[in-house]
């Protein structure tokens, strides 16, 4: 049975009526999310067993009211933040899921972006608030909400949380962070920062959550077993995979130096291949021929090219869309104004 969370008051059937959001969060089937709870809390490890239970055990009102989930990728972070949500959406309750990102928020069960979900402006500075009035219906699903997971916060400005702090504090008229409700953040810091324009080092550290005020009120959480390296019954496979993601936490932390320097690091042999041609690399990356004799679209769909800069993805896309069999098409988007000709579209198969 799942582990109860929180003696929370239930939304009135009152509240419940006149609010379409409340009805969206209590109107899952409560069996399906069970069901998927249940599937899930069976494939803990030992780390996401002890997290869970400290989080699903909090009082109704918690000495500490924010948590923040750390590991590096292939831990299971989300996987954990899923089935909080499952347990409680099970038991009728209220969770609202965000994200940083929109793709983030697509990893997490009816996820939306933090800034649509909250109404955070997007010009920020040290003294914003939300656009949230006291008797809107995003401030009354905030209060009836039992608990706020929040994933991928290393990209995000520490002036956002700030502004979201106000924000809480004033619909909750509760002076704690956050009014009192409990967050779980989830993210790697060892990830994206913040992204400054034109800011150093300095610039980029300072802007993360770490600089804020709040990241004294907010209690750390850690998982360390990678589960992704898991799913590799070979040994062989198993081994060098379990070397990459050793090398890869090795960067994140500063630790892989080349030629005593920070600022460089050697890539290791078999992580690369033996050619400077583009060609080859997308020839080993999407299984396909360089002379384009052969096309395979599973390739395409799991696999990508990931570059720094934009000039070197139009390149790259514009040679691999060269290379899938049919005629190239331009979709027009909806409120652009086109003529009768340009609106009519021939579908083609690849």
């Amino acid at each position: 049975m799942p582990i109860p969370l929180l003696s929370t008051q239930s939304p009135s059937a009152t509240a419940n009526i006149r609010c379409h959001l409340i009805r969206e969060e209590i109107s899952y089937d409560t069996d399906d999310m069970y069901n998927k709870y249940l599937a899930n809390y069976n494939l803990f490890n030992r780390d996401q067993n002890i997290i869970y239970a400290k989080i699903m055990s909090l009082p109704s009102t918690p000495s500490h009211n924010l948590f923040f989930i750390d590991g590096p990728g292939g831990t299971g972070k989300s996987f954990l933040l899923n089935t909080i949500l499952f347990n409680l959406r099970a038991q009728g309750k209220i969770a609202i899921a965000v994200a940083s990102s929109g793709i983030a928020s697509t990893l997490l069960h009816n996820g939306r972006t933090a800034h649509s979900r909250f109404n955070i402006p997007l010009s920020i500075h040290e003294s914003s608030s939300c656009n949230i009035p006291y008797q809107s219906q995003i401030a009354e699903l905030i209060r009836q909400s039992v608990i706020i997971i929040w994933d991928e916060i290393s990209m995000t400005h520490k002036h956002i949380f700030e502004a979201v702090d106000r924000s809480f504090q004033d619909i909750m008229k509760l002076d704690k962070p956050f009014g009192g409700k409990i967050i779980i953040f989830g993210g790697d810091f060892r990830q994206i920062l913040p992204v400054i324009k034109r800011g150093g080092r300095c610039d980029i550290v300072n802007s993360t959550l770490k600089r804020s005020y709040l990241w004294s009120h907010i209690v750390p959480l850690r998982l360390c077993i990678n589960m992704r390296l898991l799913q590799f019954q070979e040994a062989n496979d198993y081994f060098i995979n379990n070397e990459y993601s050793k090398f890869l936490l090795r960067v994140s932390e500063g630790c892989e130096t080349f030629d005593g320097s920070r600022d460089k690091i050697k890539i290791p042999q078999d992580c690369c291949i033996a050619s400077n041609d583009i060609e080859d690399l997308i020839a080993f990356v999407y299984d396909i021929d360089k002379d384009n004799s052969s096309f395979n679209r599973t390739s395409f769909a799991q696999n990508a090219i990931l570059t720094p800069k934009n000039v070197d993805v139009d390149s790259i896309n514009i040679k691999l869309i060269n290379k899938i069999p049919g005629d190239i098409i331009t979709y027009i988007s909806a409120d652009e104004t086109i003529t009768e000709d340009e609106a009519t579209f021939y579908p083609t198969e690849f």
